[in-house]
């Protein structure tokens, strides 16, 4: 029995060794593992998650009341070490989603928030998964996974491809995505499946509550435990060969050779069940324990060749312990810096570090946390500053980087340029913190963002030693006085602290121990850096008046201004972030935002258009109020004049009486040209001669208010088959284009159109012309001609007539008959 003892031993050593490894609390709220795989459950609960699912193991069970059921057991099917979240997709669109836990949340709380909230609304997808990479744990490593449960696509701005989407997170992110959904259309299924092909995620559509109650993604890896045995029979024979070739080549006694091929099978088999099964939950852990057994049966069996078997099991052991603390090590390896902060960057971090000789048994830790800050605090588009002081014999401060922190948030810039600082000729610094003092007064002059200053020293000056030997001449400022916003304590060294400016948004004590206690002496003490170049004031007038007018359309209910300011910073330029309002008694009237607008010392014209609704408003004053965006917390500031400003709403009329004046006196402008247009043309034409000919005759120009004969030869205008001399009449223009006004001539009688007329008559062109006269009768048609190159009858009815296409003159001779000439 006590040869077994030092088996026995080891075997439960290693049993705890992978227990105390793969364990982790289920409720994950302290440190936050340096690695670990994050499942966020993004679960719809739009209105028509209400629907039934119609299972036949749950017929009665809608969609969402499956969910309920199902979430603790998927909760708890998570390996133990994950970190999980959850956010729901339903509610109106635009509204931030009821449950929003990041990774990392308790399980019971996840449990109880889907438990808590009812369906409804719409299914703003595509807007929770553009805000999905905020939910997981920054500067964790390991695979990242959104569980996506719904029945159905997008249905909110943006209206873009949710495949687009999903591909954008895997290649930004990393993120896979893993679908479950209850089909309701062709569409969805090819959406859904797209966006898990993009991902490398599991596309799944269960049709009943067993099948709903498995997650896709911790199904069976067989590849593992493939690994798992190739590794086995590796490490057998790694340590067969190992003892061998220590007994039989290296001459080595039976006690080392079986202890070399000791440690090779346990170290072997431990490496083994690390990587494979260190957070696969029991499971994994009892793999992970036959691994190790085995080795150790192996290596146990080898023991029993050779006098040396005691030796061979205490190894064993050895190897066990070593294998319970390993876990251990790692479990404690923690990320002890997550971000802290999100939203949009406001900040320049000037992070001052002392590196002096008298620091430099602790200037790497110091250096560290300088890194765990910008891990913690900064964001995408902020910008960090690493001054270094005390590093010659003046003390002098000099910046050595300044960069913008991309937007993957990696500070691994400043962590180079951390590696690479060391502290050269440690005998020959000093520090003194009135260089550094003037050298932040000059560069917060540059600054744009809001400055966040931290002095990191151990706050002992060499001034005052200096001074009394007349190596200085300058007055020293006590390291205090950098530290308004307080004093911190160093957590790495004792005796370090960290004096902070600005920043006021910022919970510091995340890092930092809490402030430390101040003296009524340091209370006392005013800052080296002039307060304005940290946090300059904010100024602003108003104008006196805001002018409220109707819309532009009558009928509206509401009424536009626009609110104009002239703002300025008290000394320096920065980007700032605001929102004006006015303040009518206990009423808020909201105008406008502004974000990140560059303010200058000089003033600058800022005018802030609004819409407002015109009931309940009438004309009074109002307080022009700034609210000022301070991160976490907002600073309402107020004009310098004037107090109040007088709110005047004006009439419509006087509001777009100029503008509907100006458009009428526009239409009016364009009927006047139009009509003189059209009068000119008609004047033109009236005065332009026309060509009046017969069909087969000379065309005759006759002008404006002209009168010409119309008869046989002789005649102005003949008129073939006519007598020469004979005149049948006159004719002469009128007005009227296509129309003549004819007068018979003396002694002959005239018919216009068949009716008989006496005295001048109007004649329409291309209408039959009748004269008479001693029995004989003329028929004439007269045209307009075109041209010179014949004549084009003018219709005033647009159809043909008998007297298009000739004139018919004739003459009866007697009554013994007629002969006609056609013209």
């Amino acid at each position: 029995m006590k040869k077994k003892m030092p088996f026995v031993l080891a075997t439960l050593l290693i049993l705890f060794s992978i227990w105390s490894g793969s364990r982790t609390v289920s409720g994950q709220t302290g440190a936050i593992p340096a690695e670990a795989q994050q499942v966020l459950f993004l679960i719809d609960n739009s209105a028509s998650m209400t629907e039934l699912a119609h299972y036949p193991d749950d017929a009665f069970a809608s969609r969402w009341q499956l969910v309920q059921k199902l979430a603790p057991e998927w909760l708890s099917k998570i390996p133990e070490g994950s970190l999980v979240g959850a956010v729901s997709v339903g509610g109106n669109c635009g509204e931030a989603p009821s449950i929003s836990l990041r990774t990392g949340t308790d399980r019971t709380q996840i449990a109880e928030a889907i438990r808590n909230v009812a369906p409804n609304g719409a299914t703003p997808l595509n807007a929770v998964l553009k805000t999905a990479p905020s939910l997981f744990a920054m500067g964790v490593k390991g695979t990242k996974r959104i569980e996506l449960f719904s029945d159905g696509l997008n249905t909110c701005s943006p209206n873009e491809s949710t495949c687009e989407i999903v591909r954008a997170l895997h290649r930004d992110y990393g993120i896979v995505v893993d679908v479950v959904a209850w089909v309701t259309e062709p569409s969805m299924e090819s959406e859904f499946r797209c966006v898990t092909d993009s991902t490398g995620g599991i596309f799944s559509q269960p049709g009943s509550t067993k099948n709903l109650a498995r997650l896709p993604f911790l199904e069976l890896d067989p590849w593992r435990y493939v690994v798992l045995v190739l590794g086995l029979i590796t490490l057998m024979l790694a340590s067969l060969v190992s003892y061998r070739h220590g007994y039989y080549v290296m001459k080595w006694s039976t006690q080392t050779a079986s202890t070399i091929a000791t440690i090779v099978g346990v170290a072997g088999s431990f490496a083994l069940y690390l990587v494979l099964f260190a957070r696969s939950g029991w499971f994994g852990a009892l793999l992970g324990l036959m691994v190790v057994g085995a080795s150790v049966a192996i290596a146990r069996s080898r023991s029993d060749q050779s006098p040396g078997r005691s030796f061979s099991s205490g190894a064993c052991v050895l190897a066990a312990c070593l294998a319970m603390l390993f876990p251990s090590m790692t479990k404690g390896q923690t990320h002890q810096c997550p971000r802290a902060v999100q939203g949009p960057p406001r900040y320049h971090h000037i992070l001052a570090l002392d590196a002096s000789g008298t620091v430099a048994a602790s200037f790497n830790e110091m250096k560290a946390l300088v890194a765990c800050y910008a891990s913690m605090y900064t964001l995408p588009n902020e910008e960090i500053s690493l001054v270094a002081f005390g590093m010659d014999s003046q003390g002098s401060a000099r910046e050595i980087t300044t960069f913008t922190v991309p937007q993957s948030g990696s500070v691994d810039s400043l962590n180079r340029t951390l590696d690479d600082l060391e502290i050269r000729n440690a005998k020959q610094t000093r520090t003194y913190f009135k260089p550094l003092a003037d050298y932040l007064s000059q560069r917060l002059k540059s600054v744009r963002l809001e400055p966040v200053i931290l002095v990191i020293s151990d706050g002992k000056s060499d001034a005052p030693e200096d001074a009394r030997h007349g190596r200085i001449n300058f007055r020293e400022i006590p390291f205090e006085s950098f530290g308004r916003r307080g004093v911190y304590a160093a957590p790495a060294v004792t005796g370090w602290r960290v004096a902070v400016e600005g920043g006021a948004s910022l919970d510091l004590t995340l890092l930092f121990k809490h402030p430390l206690p101040a003296n009524e002496k340091d209370t006392r003490l005013s800052g080296p850096v002039p307060e304005c170049l940290v946090d300059p004031d904010l100024v602003f007038e108003a104008g006196d008046t805001v002018t409220l007018k109707p819309g532009f359309n009558p009928f509206s209910s509401t009424v536009e201004g626009a609110l104009t300011l002239k703002v300025k910073n008290e000394c320096v330029s920065r980007f700032r972030s605001f929102r004006a309002e006015l303040r009518r008694g206990n009423d808020i009237i909201k105008i406008g935002t502004v974000t990140n607008m560059s303010v200058n010392p000089e003033p600058s014209d800022l005018s802030l258009p609004f819409t407002l609704s015109r009931s309940g408003l009438e004309s009074s004053d109002a307080i022009v109020q700034l609210v000022l965006d301070q991160g976490n917390t907002e600073r309402t500031i107020y004009a310098t004049r004037p107090s109040r400003v007088a709110l005047k709403e004006i009439s419509y009329l006087s509001a777009y009486g100029v503008f509907w004046g100006v458009m009428l006196a526009a239409v009016l402008l364009l009927v006047f040209l139009g009509m003189a247009t059209v009068t000119r043309k008609r004047t033109h034409q009236r005065h332009q001669p026309q060509l009046i000919g017969v069909m087969g005759g000379n065309a005759v120009a006759l002008g404006p208010n002209q009168r010409i004969e119309i008869g046989g030869a002789g005649s102005t205008l003949q008129i073939p088959g006519v007598e020469d001399g004979i005149v049948l009449g006159s004719i002469e223009s009128t007005a009227m284009k296509g129309k003549l006004a004819v007068l018979p001539a003396e002694g002959f009688r005239m018919k216009v159109n068949g009716f008989e007329s006496t005295g001048s008559s109007e004649y329409v062109l291309g209408t039959p012309l009748q004269f008479a006269k001693d029995g004989a009768t003329y028929d004439v048609t007269l045209h307009s001609s075109a041209g010179s190159g014949g004549f084009a009858a003018q219709r005033p009815s647009g159809k043909p007539t008998d007297f298009d296409f000739f004139s018919d003159f004739g003459h009866s001779g007697g009554a013994g008959g007629s002969d006609h000439t056609y013209i």
